[in-house]
């Protein structure tokens, strides 16, 4: 992982994004998964030790810029183990929302062992071979984030063609320059590909699907920097969908991930 390039880089309450934050579809806006991984580094930041994000829900209202923004959180106290956290990533020269977040942070306890536990599937540990996704995913040329920022090992179906997926992800960079990345950001860096790798479109066609959403729900903490990505899209009559993800890592699964997916023309 190269400390050199961060995703962001913070100065006084700005987050400044870097070239690898870019998405596939414009080059003044950024991809997703940034976004949320830099929402997750925030909540976190307000947290108690012995207490986790339990689910995190980002409404990406418009495009977020490349360029500066500020992460406005507030805390609002539910219950002893339910905390509810706002958050709003603000673009610091307009001073307009581009994502709000809704996270649920939960104390746990000690509880005795479970009588029942669905069974996991074989360990797997990523494969060697690495793949990236299909350079036609872009418009133009350029640093892009779904290209240089992570590395993909695929178990199954092809990365860039339609149908379901089974991936593994890792992010190549901090998100955060001077952080470690934690697991929760790790699973925000990789939710929002759910809708793009088990694509129903090829990418660079008349046809795209975006997500205005993205709902993650966290089982346990990851182990290690890779995080698995098993992925379906589908789509009703209206143009209006489901990309439902598991995430998981060598031990089983972690998370599950959905977005509401639309269909539009980019052309």
């Amino acid at each position: 992982m190269d400390e050199r390039d961060a995703l962001f880089t913070q100065v006084g309450t700005d987050f400044l994004p870097g070239l690898l934050t870019t998405g596939p579809w414009r080059r003044d806006a950024q991809h997703g998964g940034p976004v949320g991984a830099l929402v997750a580094h925030a909540c976190e930041r307000v947290i108690d030790a012995d207490s986790r994000v339990g689910s995190l829900t980002l409404l990406l209202t418009r495009p977020v810029p490349l360029a500066p923004l500020r992460v406005e959180v507030d805390t609002r106290t539910l219950s002893r183990r339910v905390t509810e956290l706002r958050a709003s990533v603000v673009a610091a020269e307009s001073d307009e929302t581009v994502c709000e977040a809704t996270a649920l942070v939960l104390r746990g306890s000690t509880l005795p062992e479970p009588l029942w536990q669905p069974s996991e599937a074989a360990k797997l540990p990523p494969a060697e071979q690495e793949t990236t996704v299909a350079d036609a995913a872009s418009t133009e040329e350029g640093p892009a984030y779904h290209r240089d920022a992570v590395e993909f090992r695929a178990v199954s179906g092809v990365i860039g063609e339609p149908g379901p997926a089974d991936v593994w992800m890792r992010l190549r960079h901090p998100v955060v320059a001077g952080h470690r990345v934690s697991s929760l950001e790790r699973m925000m860096a990789a939710a929002d590909f759910g809708s793009g790798i088990s694509a129903i479109y090829p990418f660079g066609g008349t046809t795209a699907l975006i997500n205005p959403t993205v709902h993650v729900a966290v089982v346990r903490p990851l182990v290690g920097d890779w995080v698995r990505l098993t992925a379906t899209t589908r789509l009703g009559p209206d143009g209006i969908g489901l990309a439902s993800s598991m995430l998981g890592d060598e031990e089983g699964v972690v998370a599950t991930s959905t977005q509401s997916v639309i269909g539009w023309n980019p052309t």
